[in-house]
């Protein structure tokens, strides 16, 4: 199952938000002064719209004082107890001549832990960001999907079927004139297994091979986990083409496949296509194309009765494919919002942004069950929307914080696009330890680390579907240098879904509330509560905080007014690395902690003003930007970090390098597709053609 490497996010989602998505690009604005360089938000999507969070308007639900939920930490031995506190997190702008490591960009979290060796010690501790989080969990899962992927190509399951075999199956089924013999036979070529096909077939086998390695597989190369090992290569080569759509003039291929699956005689060999079309359901769902299967169950024998299916299915793309494709949760998030595409002009992390705040997309599902990358992209979706969440009572955003969510592209700039939204640098003196102050141990974005666990509960039994009891305790989790994990997919799987409960747990007590659990959670809460602190003890210093997190996705969409040259334009972004931030963050006083001695009989008290202090944090964000490329679907991560090193990062530098490549050597031959009004054209047709007699009765 092709697990389209890219996100969160749309960490729009988290990058946006923080966090890693960023498919956002900076806007070109009338210089109207310069001044020195600094670290600053951009013009956000939705600048004048937002402001700062007031304690006033932002608290709509009482908060109670609860005794139970005491602070884990002490201030001047006293107890604390913040049940009832509101804390104000903010952004804290920085001199980039200054303090240039804010200016840079990290490949790894470890490199980040080198760099701020010398900040931390007194004047601020660097603590995860859920973007962080994000991109270590999103290794997390492309080590597991291609682990699944494999054994599922190659029917390491319980169930013995693997696509291969199933291809072969179907192959030694078909009539000797089915002529889409010759395009299972390349199929299994490039699995690496070859069949005897007729002499007169040879030629049609060689050009099905020739369109796929001379076109797609140039324009679109393996990224993400397919580059890890040569395994993972050959899955993304025999998934990536049997997921290429029949072109119309081919129509008559699918339906051969269709008549042969749907013979009695074929029963079992249609149940073990079937299981392969639910394993990728169970990731990737909301499927939206039709697939081989749909086609038996229509009892389809022409492009007449094909036209009748897409008529009777709304909703669905007009195409016809093997196996449905790979959508990962960025894809997800741009189908809701953009179903026709993105297009010149627009852009897009705006409109995501804004419909997702003011509820006009959502992404949970409506109907049906969700896949797991529709889990991980409602995951996302917490960071967006502002719905009634724990971090929603608990704590109030300044402008610049909010602006960060809203827009993740920050930039190192000497341009100010407006003298009166222009602030100064902060300067920082170390926390006094005579004040009382928040005391964080992560970014407080508790409802996305709660939904990350209930996706990795998921997960955990989609894998158990796919490999079964058995499997599920043999298949082991592939790592980054192609190599497997030390523990069996079952351990990791329960491992990381302890983590992320145990973070927001953690989360939880840093804000003073008490986690509430769903029945859907499969919560050992002392046992997630260890996974989660002896996870932060390490978190910049174990191996996967090594790991170059930098990457480029699949595109997005294709900008078809676009063009350069006469090439089309293809929209992706790219993760850059990770940019530090100084946050800060304060009790508000009209919601103060409360104190009490540890002596008997004693009572809780609010502190006096003069003893609410202020604690300073580094955050490591992960740094997007939006891009186009000229006529290719992605770029190899090896070439890709080259040039990331060229430019040591640099955004634009980036962008322009990337624009500037040129176009792959591919066949140009363009795909026939079909369009709603072609359906809505044929249905027509055939109504006239129907005769009088057979016409609907007029109501």
């Amino acid at each position: 199952m092709r697990f389209l490497a890219a996100i969160i996010g749309v960490f729009v989602f988290i990058g946006a938000i923080g966090y890693g998505l960023s498919l956002v690009t900076s806007r070109e604005h009338e210089v109207i002064e310069t001044v020195e360089v600094r670290v600053a938000p951009e013009q956000s999507p939705l600048s004048g719209a937002i402001s700062d969070d007031l304690l006033a308007t932002k608290l709509t639900r009482p908060l109670n004082f609860d005794e139970s939920v005491k602070s884990p930490w002490k201030w001047q031995e006293n107890e604390v107890n913040i049940s009832n506190s509101v804390i104000k997190l903010g952004l804290d702008l920085v001199d980039g001549e200054k303090e240039p490591v804010f200016t840079k960009i990290f490949p790894s979290a470890a490199k980040v832990r080198e760099a701020v060796a010398g900040i931390e010690k007194g004047e601020a501790s660097l603590i995860p960001s859920a973007s962080m989080i994000f991109a270590m969990g999103r290794e997390f899962d492309s080590g597991v999907l291609g682990a699944l992927d494999l054994a599922l190509v190659d029917g390491k399951n319980d169930a013995k079927i693997g696509l291969v075999d199933v291809v072969e199956k179907i192959f030694n089924k078909l009539e000797k004139t089915d002529q889409v013999r010759t395009f299972l036979a390349a199929a299994l070529e490039i699995a690496g297994r070859k069949v005897d096909v007729f002499p007169e077939e040879v030629v049609r086998r060689n050009i099905w091979l020739n369109r796929y390695r001379n076109n797609r597989r140039v324009a679109s190369p393996p990224v993400d986990f397919y580059t890890w090992n040569d395994d993972l290569v050959r899955a993304y080569d025999v998934e990536t083409f049997l997921q290429d759509e029949f072109p119309k003039k081919q129509w008559f291929m699918a339906a051969q496949l269709a008549r042969t699956l749907a013979k009695e005689e074929n029963a079992d060999l249609l149940r073990q296509y079937r299981y392969i079309l639910e394993a990728f359901d169970l990731i990737y769902l909301p499927r939206r194309v039709f697939t081989i299967d749909d086609l038996t169950n229509f009892k389809l024998v022409g492009d007449e009765s094909i036209m009748d299916m897409f008529r009777k299915r709304a909703g669905m793309h007009y195409r016809i494919m093997f196996l449905p494709p790979s959508w990962r949760r960025e894809q997800i998030h741009f189908a809701e919002m953009l179903p026709m595409g993105v297009h010149a002009g627009l852009d897009p992390i705006s409109e995501l942004t804004q419909r997702s705040m003011i509820g006009f997309i959502s992404f949970i599902p409506p109907s049906g069950r969700p896949g797991l990358e529709q889990y991980q992209a409602m995951a996302l979706d917490a960071l967006l929307a502002e719905k009634p969440t724990i971090e929603s009572d608990k704590v109030l955003f300044t402008l610049p914080y909010k602006e960060r969510l809203i827009n993740p592209f920050f930039a190192v700039t000497k341009k100010v696009v407006d003298p009166n939204r222009y602030m100064q640098a902060t300067t920082w003196t170390p926390t006094d330890e005579a004040k009382i102050s928040p005391k964080l141990r992560i970014e407080p974005m508790p409802m996305f680390y709660l939904r990350s666990a209930r996706a990795y509960n998921y997960m955990f039994r989609a894998a158990s579907a796919i490999l079964g009891p058995q499997s599920i305790r043999d298949v082991k989790r592939i790592m980054p240098n192609g190599q497997r994990s030390e523990k069996p997919l079952f351990d990791d799987l329960r491992a990381i879904q302890r983590l992320f409960y145990g973070l927001y747990m953690i989360t939880c007590e840093d804000l003073g509330a008490a986690p509430t659990f769903e029945s859907v959670d499969d919560v050992n809460r002392e046992e997630c509560y260890k996974e989660a602190t002896d996870w932060l003890a390490h978190a910049f210093d174990s191996p996967e905080a090594r790991n170059d997190d930098r990457f480029i996705s699949p595109t997005i969409d294709v900008r078809a007014s676009d063009k350069k040259n006469g090439d089309l334009l293809f929209l992706t972004w790219a993760n850059l690395g990770y940019q530090l931030l100084k946050t800060s963050s304060s009790f508000v006083p009209e919601r103060g902690p409360q104190i009490r001695g540890t002596q008997p009989g004693a009572i809780w008290g609010s502190p006096e003003a003069s003893k609410l202090g202020e604690s300073h944090y580094l955050l490591p964000i992960l740094r997007f930007k939006l891009l186009e490329l000229v006529s290719r679907g992605s770029l190899a991560p090896k070439e890709f970090r080259e040039i990331c090193d060229k430019y040591e990062g640099d955004p634009d530098k980036v962008a322009e390098a990337l624009l500037a490549l040129p176009p792959p050597e591919i066949d140009r031959s363009k795909v026939e597709e079909v369009t709603p009004q072609e359906v809505e054209a044929s249905g027509k047709k055939k109504r006239q053609e129907l005769p009088e007699q057979a016409a609907p009765p007029k109501k």
